[in-house]
């Protein structure tokens, strides 16, 4: 009797939670007006701080070469976010960053020699790289892989605590990402800051991966909820989805 009444409870919360964003999603807009020289006006891009999360492995590149996509002059600063245990993505990210910043200082990258990453993560490094046009920030993981599920609840939470330190430190204007595990407390302690209305709404954008064909990934069935735009890069998706936003194949 006890579980029907959680269960209840939380389907009525889910409810509001959809209502809410629904609300929310009708007031984003990142445009200014701006007064042309013949007293005429036109909608202009601000620069959009954009915060992207990435995962080790496979959802590192395809997050990076999703990106390529967002020109310097539109989409900055960028704020990385990586999980504490990953030691394979900074490199990655210095190098893409200089590549889009047009820098001299080039690095070069060897998958097979872990002491080169960790070394490349030092404080310094992790804090502000490259005259602060993209910076990276480490967060806990809920849950390592193959880690018991009964065991994810302190991990959980002390994630939880840094994505809401992590947004009220940085108040992104949107949130990118494809997927990977540190995505969700991260768009969670977005949607509860939404609800308050503590600050301004970064926007959500989930792009499902592109080995996603005929159903979503976990974190795809929990973003399809709660995020502000979700795309699909597979028409047979976006015929399950009504929600879903196709753009085809980006990598």
């Amino acid at each position: 009797m006890v579980s029907k009444y959680i269960i209840c409870g939380f389907l009525v919360f889910l409810l509001r939670v959809i209502m809410v964003k629904t609300i929310l999603r009708k007031k984003r807009k990142f445009y200014v007006i701006q007064t042309n020289s013949d007293g005429t006006s036109s909608k202009v891009l601000i620069p959009v701080k954009t915060l992207i999360i990435l995962g080790s492995g496979g959802h590192t590149m395809e997050m990076l070469r999703l990106i390529k996509y967002l020109t310097p002059d539109k989409y900055s600063p960028l704020v990385f976010v990586i999980a504490e245990t990953d030691y394979h993505s900074l490199a990655k990210i210095k190098l893409h960053c200089n590549n889009i910043f047009k820098k001299t200082d080039k690095i070069k990258i060897d998958n097979s020699n872990d002491d080169q990453h960790k070394a490349l993560e030092s404080e310094n490094e992790l804090t502000k790289l490259n005259d602060k046009k993209y910076s990276v920030v480490k967060i806990p993981r809920c849950r390592e892989v193959q880690q018991p599920w009964l065991t994810i609840f302190k991990p959980t939470t002390l994630a939880l605590y840094k994505s809401f330190l992590l947004l009220y430190n940085e108040r992104p204007d949107m949130i990118l990402t494809n997927g990977p595990g540190t995505c969700i407390p991260i768009c969670l302690a977005a949607l509860v800051y939404q609800i308050l209305g503590l600050f301004k709404l970064p926007t959500v954008v989930y792009i499902e991966s592109v080995c996603r064909t005929h159903s979503l990934s976990l974190s795809g069935k929990i973003l399809y909820i709660i995020s502000d735009l979700f795309f699909v890069q597979w028409q047979s998706l976006k015929n399950q989805y009504n929600r879903a936003i196709y753009i085809g194949r980006m990598i």
